[in-house]
């Protein structure tokens, strides 16, 4: 079942993604969301970063041992059934397909506010990516 850190349990988000090679760190200021085996371990995380009013998904991960086994799209539904606000994702291109399927629309860059295309602008100089937007469900967790 996907859960809601808290934010005091972010290092716990760092420390998943440390243990599957990542250099991730997740901040207070964000919403994580995870899933966990029955002993408690996460398998599974994603972070939400604000950005004004809207907020950049950042660091879908599954851990290497539960790949393929539909965790991201059960995180990903979480996550979107309970945001209302519009969520961005800067997506690398072999993903893209799979955020389409979760309802994100593929944006221009020149139409997102700056607060998402200067950032997006930033990460473009180290790899391709598309930039992506979910309009945001009916309720906010938070």
């Amino acid at each position: 079942m996907p859960q809601w850190l808290k934010p005091e349990e972010a290092p716990l988000a760092s420390r998943f993604y440390a243990s599957e090679g990542q250099k991730e760190k997740a901040r207070r200021d964000e919403r994580i969301a995870v899933l966990r085996e029955p002993n408690g371990q996460i398998v599974a995380a994603l972070r939400l970063s604000p950005r004004e009013s809207e907020w950049v998904l950042r660091a879908l991960r599954v851990a290497s041992h539960r790949q393929g086994q539909g965790l991201a799209r059960v995180l990903m539904e979480f996550v979107l059934e309970a945001f209302e606000a519009p969520i961005w994702c800067f997506s690398v291109a072999h993903l893209e397909r799979f955020y389409l399927s979760l309802g994100f629309v593929q944006v221009a860059p020149a139409s997102a506010p700056e607060s998402i295309a200067g950032p997006f602008q930033a990460y473009l100089r180290h790899q391709p990516l598309v930039l992506l937007r979910h309009p945001g469900c009916r309720r906010a967790p938070f």
